[in-house]
């Protein structure tokens, strides 16, 4: 595992021990810390009562949320009216995200890589959503969250309605207790990780 960056170094410096931080993860490993953050999310209360819920679709090596909506046999056998509906991000021609309904069936590539709705998913408004899953390289204590770089969720998540649940998700390993954080960044309410789910210290940020 890289040597932690010091608090004060770049967010570029951060980025890439972030990223060889989550590169030293085994499918194996990522797979089982997968499958422990979609149960602690299914079951935190927030989510759990959600009308609908915003989730990503995992793109490298990030932590899969594929199993909020591919259920296990036995929930198949048992489905449960009360799931939240899945929503996920797309990117528009703006370079803004957009909501669409989740429908596994309606998914494409972007030119980047990533799985996204297609333009034919249903459109979601913004203020349908109740909680937000958002991704990231890494999360602090104080809800910051460390991304590539090119801005789509900070633009995004500063159009949410206030009072919406946003909760970063990472690997234990990326939970950090403080990042660099820039005026336009949009902290997270909550951070989920494989082993916990707590509220950020908003009150307390660097």
């Amino acid at each position: 595992m890289p040597d932690l960056p010091a608090t004060a170094a770049s967010k570029p410096a951060w980025r890439a021990w972030a990223k060889e931080t989550r590169a030293a993860l085994s499918p194996a490993e990522r797979a089982l810390r997968s499958a422990a953050l979609v149960e602690r999310l299914a079951t935190w209360p927030p989510f759990r009562d959600a009308t609908h819920a915003l989730i990503y679709l995992a793109f490298g090596d990030e932590l899969s949320l594929d199993g909020l909506f591919e259920p296990s046999d036995a929930a198949r056998a048992s489905p449960r009216a009360d799931r939240p509906r899945l929503h996920a991000p797309r990117i528009e021609s703006d370079d803004r995200l957009a909501v669409h309904a989740l429908e596994p069936t309606r998914l494409e590539r972007h030119r980047l890589g990533m799985r996204q709705p297609r333009a034919d998913a249903p459109r979601t408004p913004l203020e349908a959503i109740d909680v937000v899953v958002v991704p990231g390289l890494a999360f602090d204590r104080h809800g910051t969250r460390l991304g590539f770089g090119l801005g789509y969720y900070d633009r995004f998540l500063a159009r949410l309605p206030a009072g919406v649940p946003r909760v970063g998700v990472c690997a234990d390993a990326l939970l950090v207790d403080a990042l660099p954080r820039d005026p336009h960044d949009v902290a997270m309410t909550h951070v989920a990780t494989p082993s916990q789910l707590v509220p950020a210290a908003l009150d307390a940020a660097p």
